[in-house]
């Protein structure tokens, strides 16, 4: 249980600053243990092998980075894959205690104390930041829970459907059936939920698809596992991103180091809303 989940002030300063960066660091940077990223995976196949789903998830990202570090492309694959596994029995364990569907929270005080394993679905005056808090307390904790934000209604009659990391994950989708457009409110509507679990599962699912039409085929597969690793930083606890980002380090561990530094602009901020 997450004892201290509801009690936390969402709105306090410096929360978005609280989570945890899980950006790769440039190649050739970081600790030369070689050992760091075999350490990390052995715990966090022993995790997963025991059955203790949240403690491999977070062993398999510890592994992940280091081994990225270490440019060590194999080990990535294999911590990336027990991520994959930990985060599906994750969202099995969550939806199997959600049987009234998605519970929906725009303040602490809607928030069950403790918090109970299953589905979340924050609302305004909450923010992708907040879900990202929620998750990781969570984790913390070992409370299977799958958690999203959505932002308020649109012109379209739609809701935006984010999630929070290193990069801001968006998708527009139709709410559940009922809802209705109220002027005034911060959330345009005046749903209270819940929401059903089939339509939050699809949210879900929507959401990482459309997280992974962002990477390009074209891409140096070594490029491609950093765009990853930052998509699995907004949305891990779907099975799918860490799969993906398993196969794709796969394929960078037989390709050469890239010649030329990479350049990106600036496209995503975090902490927006």
């Amino acid at each position: 249980m997450i004892a201290r989940a509801a009690r936390v002030r969402w709105s306090e300063p410096g929360l978005v600053a609280s989570i945890p960066d899980r950006r790769p660091a440039a190649i050739g940077e970081g600790p030369e243990n070689p050992n760091a990223p075999a350490s990390a995976l052995a715990d966090a196949a022993r995790a997963s092998d025991e059955s203790r789903w949240h403690v491999a998830a977070d062993a398999a990202d510890r592994a992940m980075l280091a081994a990225r570090i270490a440019s060590d492309f194999v080990a990535l694959a294999r911590a990336a894959e027990i991520a994959a596994a930990a985060h599906a029995q994750i969202r099995s364990e969550a939806t199997n205690a959600a049987n009234g569907g998605a519970l929906i929270a725009g303040r602490d005080a809607d928030l069950p104390d403790p918090v109970p394993p299953g589905c979340y679905l924050l609302q305004p005056p909450m923010v992708g930041a907040d879900a990202a808090r929620f998750r990781a307390m969570a984790r913390e904790a070992g409370v299977p829970v799958m958690v999203l934000a959505r932002e308020p209604l649109t012109r379209a009659g739609q809701w935006p459907i984010v999630s929070v990391g290193q990069v801001i994950l968006r998708v527009r989708l139709d709410p559940p059936p009922g809802v209705a457009r109220v002027e005034g409110r911060m959330t345009g509507d005046d749903y209270p939920g819940p929401a059903p679990l089939g339509w939050f599962l699809g949210a879900h699912d929507r959401l990482a698809a459309a997280a992974l039409e962002r990477i390009d085929a074209d891409e140096h597969p070594h490029h491609r596992v950093d765009d990853l690793l930052e998509l699995y930083s907004a949305l891990p606890d779907h099975a799918q991103i860490a799969a993906t980002l398993a196969a794709t380090a796969r394929e960078a561990s037989n390709a050469s180091k890239p010649t030329a530094p990479r350049w990106r602009p600036v496209i995503d901020d975090p902490y927006s809303f």
